[in-house]
């Protein structure tokens, strides 16, 4: 089964009320295997069919699910793919977070996460890594 096939059988399976544990043991995978192919079911639907065209890896998918804004993955990947002959996955998650500040910078050890996200800031757990 394609990945593409695979995304959208799963979120037909999550919208008929399945759990990612029923899902997991009726099709032989884990429960965060289906969590992360459901994630990616949210990508814009033009994403969706570059997956289904394999003109996209899963891991291109992947990254783009870092933003949820769908008008934006469209134009984070059009500006990686024009900057860099070479539209990898970590480019196109380097340009998503570039303004982000990563919680293994010494900066955010000193301050603590709990200090920092008290002062409003807002730590992003990735659910691919």
């Amino acid at each position: 089964m394609l990945p593409a096939e695979q995304i959208a059988g799963f979120h037909t399976l999550a919208e008929q009320g399945k759990t990612p544990a029923q899902i997991g043991d009726t099709l032989g995978f884990s429960s965060r295997h289906f969590q992360r192919m459901l994630k990616i079911a949210n990508l814009a639907l033009s994403l969706m069919d570059r997956l289904a065209l394999d003109e996209q890896t899963v891991e291109h998918c992947q990254a783009l699910c870092l933003e949820d804004d769908h008008t934006r993955q469209i134009e984070i990947l059009e500006s990686v793919k024009a900057n860099w002959s070479n539209a990898s996955a970590h480019l196109i998650k380097r340009a998503i977070t570039e303004t982000e500040i990563s919680t293994d910078s010494a900066k955010f050890r000193f301050i603590g996460r709990d200090a920092y996200e008290a002062a409003g800031g807002c730590v992003r757990e990735e659910l691919f890594s």
